[in-house]
């Protein structure tokens, strides 16, 4: 994925399965509830790690959940969050952070 370090799961209470998360969305889709849930969990635990962290780790995050997205097949909401990942990183201007972002997201093919 990237070189910086970004969040887990290690929370408090049970941590959402990402390869269960893709593979729900993909088989199921974002309209069924339970995969709406699911994926509305695992983004609150991810988004509690990224808040309490610094740049890095908010960017991390934003790779990471764009990551999912273009995983399961989720090619527009991917694009949204890689441009959204892309815009964290610079707006910190270092060049490593923009730089984990492009390679990120050429790996995908955005």
């Amino acid at each position: 994925m990237s070189d910086i370090e970004g969040p887990s799961d290690n929370l408090t209470g049970e941590p959402v399965d990402e390869a269960i998360l893709i593979a729900d969305l993909m088989a199921r889709g974002l309209e069924n509830p339970d995969v709406k849930a699911l994926l509305e969990a695992w983004t609150l635990q991810q988004e509690a790690i990224a808040e309490d962290g610094g740049d890095e780790v908010r960017v991390a995050f934003e790779i990471k959940r764009a990551s999912l997205y273009s995983q399961a097949g989720m090619a527009e909401y991917a694009e949204i969050v890689w441009d959204d990942a892309q815009y964290l990183a610079e707006a910190t201007g270092n060049e490593r952070l923009i730089k984990a972002v492009d390679d990120a997201r050429k790996t995908q093919g955005y």
